[in-house]
């Protein structure tokens, strides 16, 4: 008994509402954990189905680097699910979808450059082929305005 006259709690009725507390929290934080590993399993797989399917078609393809390839776009997908995944969870949802936005930019720059450097030849060829169709209708005068 305590001072007072109350009955003082015993150990275990003290863990008893811990327990209870913490699986009241867990019963919340379920449907959250599930679709996080759910979100996991799909990227897993995703990425790696992914990055197969890119490697087979570069090594088709006759690319020296088929394997790197291949690692590079699994490795992107996984960080990017790891990115989503973890949103679920609730760990700084606008530091995430900035985050997702900077990384998805950098690639889709990084395309934009080596698209570009790739082809030069073929950028080359086209303007050569304008500039001396622009000469012929020149030099042919008004037939070959009316072309």
């Amino acid at each position: 008994m305590g001072t007072d006259g109350t009955a003082e709690p015993s150990v275990f009725s003290t863990l008893a509402g811990a327990v209870g507390q913490f699986l009241g929290n867990l019963g919340g934080a379920l449907p959250s954990l599930l679709s996080f590993f759910a979100i996991l399993a799909g990227g897993a797989v995703l990425a790696f189905l992914g990055g197969r399917l890119i490697e087979s078609i570069a090594r088709n393809a006759a690319l020296p680097d088929a394997r790197a390839v291949g690692k590079s776009l699994r490795s992107f997908i996984a960080v990017v699910t790891l990115l989503l995944a973890s949103d679920r969870l609730g760990f700084g949802d606008s530091f995430v979808g900035i985050f997702l936005l900077i990384a998805i930019g950098a690639v889709v720059l990084a395309f934009a450059i080596a698209f570009g450097l790739g082809a030069v030849s073929l950028a080359r060829e086209a303007a050569e082929n304008r500039v001396a169709k622009i000469r012929r209708n020149k030099r042919g005068g008004d037939d070959a305005e009316e072309k």
